[in-house]
């Protein structure tokens, strides 16, 4: 009987080994692949002319292990970029061809809104032949803003919306925010154009009943502060159906400091030329005017952290 346990393990082991389904590693998100350009990041970050009352936090990654499911999402085969090795080299990333640059006038060019809150953003120059030929380069892209109440009541947000913002149910405030607020993708330099889109609702296209994790809202009552954040693959690459959102509701992302994380959103940045460029904004359509107000609201403070390409924050007035 021993001998055939043996056996039977033997065989099990084998058959483990053969199938690549099982063999292959669960989809983990690791940001390794990217610490000199995001150490770059930061650097630039930590020159900029920030408010008083804002914080930002953009990061670049990669997803490993079996990740077949992305592929056929998109009908592409993805290669995410590397970003070399720390005090030898940028990997993949052409420094020549990156950086950091005001995305204001990119943004007013853009979006028509009445007050700007400011603006951040990075675009990243590939190396040519780092990507494989017949594949499309990719990257994760995570931004988090932390505003504090009295930044944003600073910027025009009545008070009593503030106070109620934070005084509610983390969920019922969520649903609140990102009803007045939402992202919208600026495809900056896409060929042939795309005006700006609307993540947010095409986000709660697919997801009606409520946001997915990859979209992140913390509000902490005690520091007055409050957290948005949106992670996404960005594709160097145009849409050829003109829709440049994708979702994969059922793939499953591990992370090791955080929760599985269900589903995944790509976004194309509208021109495939070597370049991941990525002009985001978040902004307000439908903001209550000020009660009693007598044109003493701020008209809004330009965020002066824009690097060419990642994510803007508006805020608009009526």
């Amino acid at each position: 009987m021993r001998k055939l346990h043996l056996i039977f393990t033997f065989l099990l082991f084998l058959f483990i080994l053969a199938s690549p389904s099982l063999a292959e590693a669960a989809a983990t998100y690791t940001e390794d692949n990217m610490a000199v350009v995001n150490q770059a990041v930061e650097d630039e970050l930590a020159t900029a002319v920030i408010p008083d009352g804002v914080g930002v936090d953009l990061k670049f990654g990669e997803i490993t292990g079996d990740i077949d499911a992305l592929h056929e999402a998109i009908g592409k085969e993805l290669q995410f970029v590397k970003g070399g090795i720390p005090n030898i080299s940028y990997g993949d990333i052409d420094v020549e061809a990156s950086g950091a640059n005001w995305a204001e006038a990119e943004a007013e060019a853009a979006v028509d809104f009445d007050t700007f809150l400011g603006a951040a953003g990075y675009h990243l120059g590939l190396y040519s032949g780092v990507i494989s030929e017949n594949k499309t380069a990719a990257t994760v892209a995570t931004l988090e803003m932390t505003l504090s109440k009295e930044f944003l009541v600073e910027q025009g947000v009545p008070q009593a919306d503030a106070d109620a913002l934070f005084a509610a149910d983390p969920i019922d405030a969520q649903i609140t925010f990102f009803d007045e607020f939402t992202y919208f993708k600026i495809f900056d330099g896409a060929d042939p154009a795309i005006d700006p889109k609307d993540i947010v609702e095409f986000v709660k296209s697919e997801y009606p009943d409520s946001l997915p994790s990859f979209i992140e809202f913390e509000v902490d009552d005690v520091a007055e502060t409050l957290t948005v954040g949106i992670r996404y693959i960005l594709l160097d690459e145009a849409p050829e159906d003109g829709q440049p959102f994708v979702i994969n509701k059922d793939f499953v992302i591990s992370e090791d400091s955080e929760e599985d994380v269900s589903g995944v959103l790509f976004i194309f940045d509208g021109n495939k030329n070597n370049e991941l460029r990525d002009p985001v904004s978040l902004g307000n359509e439908e903001t209550p005017a000020p009660s009693g107000s007598s044109g003493g609201c701020s008209t809004g403070l330009p965020l002066m952290l824009a690097l060419l390409g990642l994510p803007i924050i508006l805020y608009r007035k009526k």
